[in-house]
């Protein structure tokens, strides 16, 4: 990403969020962070060119757009295994696919697995039938089924338990061992892994409007002091994100 910024109304505004230039090195796992406010949705809104105000140029990797997860899986009035797929994809993947995938993530209950192709599970529907947890595992099934190249997401841990959030990193990290992530998260305490090696290998943090890119370092202080140069990326196609002007 070169030359980003980004305004909350109109291009006219100071941007509240800038960048110069950022590179997120293929298959590693980076941490956004930032005080509560400061633009980490935002950022990966433009990266999927979401965002109303701003301008950046944005280098993807040849292939399908990114994967996006936000806070808490979505669950309108579809089937389970569209909820799972994507309600334009179900019809691709086998029922013993999203059976498996759910039984990996924990889902996989005998009332979930019975209600594959129901829009409610025992008379509720989805957004009730799942508990807050539970759809945060549906987030985890919908990433091991499509196996995205690039994911970000949006604090997708939030409201876990320290064991049930190693499990979700345990279980991405062994399943999709290539895949690039940016994720903000809802804490500054690094997370790790159940082998005690941590989930992330780069910290992109915002500090007074502008976000830098360093690598982790087990121990260190979660500030910009030690922030540390990025070589570009090659062999990369380019996409533009954000368009010239609001939709």
């Amino acid at each position: 990403m070169r030359g980003l910024e980004l305004m909350h109304q109109g291009f006219a505004a100071r941007p509240f969020l800038r960048a110069a230039e950022l590179c997120f090195p293929a298959g590693s796992w980076t941490a956004l962070v930032g005080h509560s406010g400061t633009g980490k949705t935002s950022f990966l809104n433009a990266l999927m060119a979401q965002q109303d105000y701003g301008r950046a140029e944005v280098i993807l990797p040849a292939g399908p757009r990114p994967f996006y997860a936000c806070q808490t899986a979505r669950t309108p009035d579809l089937t389970l295994k569209q909820l799972v797929a994507g309600s334009q994809d179900a019809d691709g993947f086998e029922d013993s696919e999203i059976a498996a995938v759910l039984v990996e993530c924990g889902l996989g209950s005998p009332s979930f697995l019975r209600a594959l192709h129901d829009k409610s599970c025992s008379g509720r529907p989805w957004d009730r039938a799942f508990s807050g947890g539970q759809k945060k595992r549906l987030i985890l099934a919908q990433l091991l089924l499509h196996r995205p190249q690039v994911a970000l997401l949006d604090e997708v841990t939030a409201g876990l338990d320290p064991q049930a959030q190693m499990d979700f990193y345990d279980t991405l990290k062994r399943a999709c061992p290539g895949m690039t992530v940016i994720s903000s998260i809802h804490n500054r305490a690094m997370p790790f892994l159940s082998d005690g090696r941590p989930v992330y290998d780069w910290i992109a943090e915002i500090d007074e409007g502008v976000i830098s890119l360093r690598r982790f370092r087990r121990g260190a202080q979660l500030h910009l002091a030690d922030a540390a140069a990025i070589p570009l990326a090659t062999h990369h196609r380019q996409e533009p994100a954000l368009n010239d002007h609001p939709n």
